[in-house]
């Protein structure tokens, strides 16, 4: 019986002083290191935040003074939106490797610039992304001089963007 309380009040006093919890944000088999992702502790049973940090540039985070037994990490990337790791159990300082990888469904359209839609060729222009500007002033004779036909894409590029429009179906591929 003494045993036994001496085992429970190390467990407690563990539990109270909190844990450490390290690791690393990878992007799939490549391994290349996940900067600058934002990870949320949340309490996988009332889902309030526990704590929060970002990834540095290689990746890598740290968690301590953690207090609690059962969390969801919650990792939110620019490229890679959200992803969720749930009800995980913690007991000791953890070391944890977190793959946010996700395909793209855009990944096959690169190289094939037929439109799944009407499978033709004819009507589809390439997206380009990033801002466009051209010298104040000379827009027109800008303009006058691109001699490809293109879909603006937007300003923000992400790591899973479409590569072409097809006008006859207007759908982005």
């Amino acid at each position: 019986m003494k045993l036994f309380l001496v085992l429970f009040f190390i467990s407690l006093s563990d539990f109270i002083s909190g844990q450490s919890i390290t690791g690393k944000v990878i992007v799939g088999s490549t391994e290349k290191s996940g900067s600058f992702v934002s990870i949320q502790l949340l309490d996988h049973f009332n889902k309030q935040i526990v704590d929060k940090t970002y990834t540095d540039s290689e990746g890598n985070f740290k968690f301590e003074k953690v207090r609690v037994l059962s969390l969801d990490l919650k990792l939110t990337s620019i490229e890679y939106g959200d992803t969720l790791f749930q009800n995980i159990f913690f007991s000791d300082d953890t070391t944890l490797l977190l793959d946010i990888y996700k395909p793209c469904k855009y990944d096959q359209s690169g190289k094939n610039k037929g439109c799944p839609a009407c499978h033709k060729k004819d009507q589809v222009i390439p997206i380009l992304y990033g801002l466009i500007v051209p010298p104040q002033g000379k827009e027109k004779k800008f303009w006058s001089r691109v001699d490809v036909e293109f879909k603006l894409g937007g300003c923000s590029i992400t790591r899973c963007d479409p590569h072409w429009y097809c006008k006859r179906d207007k759908i982005n591929f």
